[in-house]
């Protein structure tokens, strides 16, 4: 089963770190460890980016972070936004435009399996993984004219669903 976090892993990480201590004998080797559990709250976080998920519901994601939805042994990344010509907010546009999103999913144990994902209607917003639907809600925030959009700042929206039907859905 994935998992958000690796406990141990993280409080050995930390130990090693130079937070940590390394003291010979068994009273201060309990102290260290204790001391190393404050730590580790601290260490695992900035070292797994990994959220919580549910299956049907809504969640966010930031350039480089992960969704955990244990309830399928699933885990969804968000690794890049590759391309942006949205229409601008306030702009009339011809073309709605588009920004393509580049994911990743897997198992529990598995390989990641890239794919891009389309903000745009006549692109596939969705893509089929493992009897299951990723699909790409929404992405902000939406340009403004002339200014640019920096990586930190985009966040996606996301939904897996059980099943892989519909038109927009890359199989």
């Amino acid at each position: 089963m994935l998992r958000k976090q690796n406990f141990p892993g993280s409080i050995l990480r930390c130990l090693n770190s130079p937070f940590g201590w390394h003291a010979p004998g068994a009273a201060t080797a309990a102290l260290s460890l204790l001391t190393g559990m404050f730590v580790a709250s601290g260490c695992g976080a900035s070292a797994d980016n990994a959220i919580e998920a549910s299956l049907d519901e809504n969640f966010q994601l930031r350039i480089g972070q992960s969704a955990v939805i244990s309830s399928v042994d699933m885990e969804v990344g968000f690794e890049a936004v590759t391309s942006d010509s949205r229409c601008g907010k306030g702009e009339q546009c011809v073309w709605e435009g588009d920004a393509t999103v580049r994911i990743w999913t897997r198992l529990a144990g598995g390989n990641k399996e890239e794919n891009v994902l389309h903000t745009g209607s006549k692109m596939p917003s969705a893509v089929a993984f493992a009897g299951y639907t990723v699909r790409l809600v929404a992405l902000h925030p939406i340009p403004l004219s002339g200014r640019v959009i920096a990586p930190s700042a985009y966040i996606a929206t996301f939904r897996v669903v059980h099943g892989t039907s519909g038109g927009d859905v890359v199989h």
